[in-house]
């Protein structure tokens, strides 16, 4: 597969951004529901706020957290031997994600059950990454990380996601701390010290890929070990991507 330039890659999720815009303005509007965000009648009327859409959004993320966790392989009862590697399947899921719950605690995040209740409840939709990793020691580590669906962009393949990228601003010390890479403060630049600076988290079926607003490389492309597209996109509900007209409903 030949690999995307810099100026590709940032086109691709431009353009998806536009594709998708009323599905993201539902997401801003929802939230801001969720903050309860003041309510205007307009002039001459009298205005009330009220609270239930957080108190009603919390309750059944309430419910997704505290609910019991199973993790269970089916087998069959016959075969002691089969029994004895699904029970260590069992064992190797549930540590899996207590890993991951560890590293996402050391970065004061909330665990991977809280993360996605509050997506799925506020969003709508989950999405997130999920590699095997190793660290400078050459200890392997689960990289479970959920991502925002506001700021994740994706493409689709014949057999799932082809690429997806996050992007989100962050600060020109985050960006020194996590790549050595100094972007000196320019006016005329993309660049704005107050509002932070766009980055670019992609994948794709092959490599990753870290990219700053105007196409300056943090990270260069890097095989990530993943037969595939190592993320995961989905939305919360029933009913199935439709078409209405000559428009596709992105469940906005």
């Amino acid at each position: 597969m030949a690999r995307r330039k810099p100026e590709e890659i940032i086109s691709l999720v431009e353009q998806h951004d536009y594709d998708t815009h009323a599905l993201r303005d539902r997401f801003t509007s929802d939230y801001r529901l969720y903050r309860l965000e003041e309510f205007d009648a307009g002039e001459g009327y009298e205005s009330y706020t009220s609270n239930e859409p957080q108190t009603y959004a919390d309750k059944v993320i309430s419910f997704l957290t505290d609910a019991e966790l199973v993790v269970r392989v089916p087998y069959n009862n016959t075969n002691e031997e089969q029994r004895g590697f699904n029970d260590a399947k069992e064992r190797f899921i549930i540590g899996t994600l207590r890993s991951a719950d560890e590293r996402l605690q050391r970065r004061l995040q909330p665990t991977l059950r809280q993360q996605f209740s509050w997506y799925a409840v506020i969003r709508g939709w989950y999405a997130g990454r999920v590699l095997l990793t190793k660290d400078k020691e050459g200890q392997t580590g689960i990289d479970i990380t959920p991502w925002d669906p506001l700021h994740t962009f994706w493409g689709m393949g014949s057999d799932g996601v082809d690429w997806a990228c996050y992007r989100i601003k962050k600060t020109r010390a985050e960006i020194k701390a996590q790549y050595g890479v100094t972007i000196e403060k320019d006016n005329k630049s993309l660049y704005d010290q107050d509002m932070g600076v766009d980055v670019y988290d992609y994948y794709d079926g092959e490599i990753n890929t870290v990219l700053a607003d105007g196409g300056r490389v943090l990270k260069k492309p890097t095989k990530h070990g993943s037969p595939r597209c190592p993320i995961f996109v989905g939305c919360v509900g029933l009913s199935p991507m439709i078409q209405d007209g000559d428009v596709t409903e992105f469940r906005e």
